[in-house]
């Protein structure tokens, strides 16, 4: 597998180029697999991006970068295979204004922080089971603001992970499920974490949208001091799974049970 790398001035890439502006660090993004940005500058997608494996179809492998997907889709295998745009390890980070669909999971943000998500659409299949459908994952991340979004389709709306993960803030967003929605925003530990005393804290929860799942919202047991306030709530069977009762502030929530 070929993997394209963006850096400074123009190169060509497995299906496309980069081409930088007269000003720097600035990089049109016309086409390519497995693109991997390793300097920091703004980029702007050019043409509509396809997955020709499983690999992520966009890594962001630098600080300080704004990927605008200018109105164009991201579009995955399907068959909840692959990402669609990975954050590891990464500061100072902004994707906005674009698509991705049919990825297992769409935008997936680990270990990283200042990181923002903003004006996306992301969509699913609708599958059931695991490994989960997810439109964002967070792992063991701060301060990432997630605002303006819309997520429709999948298993797992948003999920959050890891005692590392706090001060983030999810703003209205819309989160919709299909047929299938499990969770329209889950809060659980780390991969391979101790669930009793591992889970994410200090987060700010307001202001979403999210219908359509079995249950809205879920906190795993060690899933504590994060703020749900002002979320309006549409159910199949619960708008709140806190598995350790009273440890997160809940208020002013709208809610409905769906027919």
């Amino acid at each position: 597998m070929r993997r394209s790398v963006i850096t400074m001035g123009a190169l060509a890439l497995a299906l496309g180029t980069a081409t930088a502006s007269p000003g720097g660090n600035a990089f049109d993004i016309t086409g390519g697999e497995a693109i991997v940005i390793r300097k920091s500058g703004s980029y702007t997608v050019r043409r509509p991006l396809k997955a020709r494996s499983d690999q992520p179809l966009v890594t962001i492998a630098a600080d300080d970068v704004s990927l605008d997907l200018n109105g164009f889709t991201l579009t995955g295998l399907g068959g909840k295979t692959g990402a669609g745009i990975v954050i590891d390890g990464r500061a100072n980070v902004k994707v906005h204004g674009g698509t991705l669909r049919d990825f297992g999971t769409a935008l997936d943000v680990r270990d990283s922080s200042n990181v923002v998500l903003a004006g996306l659409q992301i969509s699913g299949e609708d599958l059931p089971g695991l490994p989960p459908e997810t439109g964002i994952l967070l792992v063991n991340s701060r301060g990432v603001r997630m605002t303006d979004n819309v997520i429709a389709r999948t298993f797992l709306g948003v999920f959050v992970r890891g005692g590392g993960s706090g001060a983030n803030t999810i703003k209205r967003n819309t989160i919709a499920g299909g047929e299938n929605g499990q969770l329209g925003i889950c809060y659980n530990p780390a991969p391979d974490a101790d669930p009793a005393v591992d889970g994410p804290s200090g987060d700010l929860v307001a202001e979403n949208h999210i219908s359509r799942f079995r249950t809205a919202i879920q906190t795993s047991p060690a899933s504590r001091a994060n703020i749900f306030v002002r979320n309006y709530l549409g159910f199949f069977d619960l708008p709140f799974d806190e598995r350790t009762p009273g440890s997160n502030t809940i208020g002013a929530n709208l809610e409905a049970a769906l027919p």
